[in-house]
């Protein structure tokens, strides 16, 4: 798919010297943000959807599991859950904190506990309404997000063997 980047092995801690970077495919995984960015501010602004920007979030995730499933098979499972959580979690708290805090403020608007709860681990989107959520309709994502890691984690072990992720081995 095009040329690995590697920097000097002397510079890089051992577990980045295994890790390849592929310009291109970051490249491609910039015009998949840049789709959803369009694609929300056309929805504020009132532009016709002639990109059909949301393929950017299936783009997104393609190649993010693309280069999760280059970069982190010498980590144990557990290293990999416990990494991706961490990179994905504390964020979320912050903006969901800061969320609950202004829908309190500017919309009188209560969470009731089982809902926090929900929303704290990240399955609130298992729920019914899940794409209307009266905090932000865009935390759909973070479901998302944790269900594919969990098959991610399950199958990591496999990656060499495509036709078995594929369903036909």
């Amino acid at each position: 798919m095009g040329t690995m980047v590697e920097a000097e092995s002397s510079t890089l801690s051992p577990e980045h010297r295994n890790n390849p970077f592929f310009p291109q495919v970051e490249t491609i995984k910039g015009i998949a943000i840049g789709l959803v960015i369009i694609y929300h501010a056309g929805g504020v602004l009132g532009w016709a959807n002639v990109l059909h920007g949301e393929i950017g979030v299936d783009l997104f995730l393609l190649v993010s599991g693309l280069l999760l499933a280059l970069n982190t098979s010498a980590k144990s499972t557990g290293q990999f859950v416990i990494r991706r959580l961490l990179r994905i979690l504390p964020a979320y708290w912050m903006a969901l904190v800061f969320l609950v805090w202004a829908g309190a403020l500017l919309l009188r608007q209560a969470i009731g506990i089982p809902e926090t709860v929900r929303y704290l681990v990240g399955v609130h989107a298992t729920f019914a309404g899940a794409y209307s959520s009266p905090l932000n309709d865009s935390l759909w994502f973070i479901t998302t997000i944790l269900g594919l890691y969990l098959v991610f984690a399950a199958v990591r072990t496999r990656v060499d063997d495509m036709f078995f992720l594929l369903g036909v081995g």
